[in-house]
């Protein structure tokens, strides 16, 4: 929806909270591992990193680090829910051997294909423990930041459909499939980490599917 690069992300993520002004937001898509991930494992966001950030002089560029953290609360809350509803056993039941794992996520604004590339090196030697890159989540959070006057807790999910040094032909028909998993996934931990002091899992489950087929509805008229 919001398209590619972290501008996008911001102006599209500032609309959204105005339009729907919701208490949970998550950012859903594909990313590229860079370490520690397989093709079709899930990350969940604990920080952005913004890899664009720097100074550049006679002598080249130096990186200045900047990131933005995701709200604590509610990675400890899916964390729980993760463990408690056995969600890992549930995925691998139909996707096979996938992990789900909780890291930072670097940030920036091109498509990086190598890790011997100048950014890959920024990401090696500067962002070191993050285990995907894309190019949206910073902006995302920067939004959310930006609307602090506003209690929303932010999420980003991504699953990842290549790594840097294995990119190909068939990319963007993996980028589809990996996609479609992540999406699987959300809806699969939604009805638990939407839980308010009166809700049930049931209950949420109900709201989800009447969300659903409203917004069917208005599709088709």
């Amino acid at each position: 929806l919001t398209g590619a690069g972290n501008m996008n992300s911001i102006i599209w993520t500032e609309r959204a909270i105005k339009c729907f002004d919701p208490r949970i937001i998550l950012f859903v898509g594909v990313a590229g591992g860079i370490q520690g991930v397989s093709i079709d494992d899930i990350v969940i966001g604990t920080k952005s990193y913004y890899y664009e950030y720097g100074k550049e002089a006679e002598d080249g560029f130096s990186p200045r680090g900047s990131a933005q953290s995701y709200d604590e609360n509610l990675l400890n809350l899916l964390k729980k829910q993760i463990v408690k509803q056995d969600l890992l056993t549930k995925i691998r039941e139909k996707w096979g051997d996938t992990d789900i794992i909780f890291a930072p996520i670097a940030s920036g604004e091109k498509v990086i294909a190598s890790r011997g590339s100048y950014s890959g090196q920024i990401l090696k030697d500067v962002y070191n423990d993050a285990v995907a890159v894309e190019m949206e989540g910073y902006g995302f959070l920067k939004a959310i930041d930006y609307n602090s006057e506003r209690v929303v807790k932010a999420m980003t999910i991504r699953g990842i459909s290549d790594m840097l040094d294995d990119k190909n032909s068939l990319g963007d028909v993996k980028q589809k499939i990996t996609a479609r998993k992540v999406a699987e996934f959300v809806i699969l931990i939604l009805p638990y980490i939407i839980l308010t002091d009166t809700d049930t899992v049931e209950v949420n489950r109900l709201k989800l599917e009447g969300m659903y087929f409203n917004q069917l509805l208005s599709a088709r008229s």
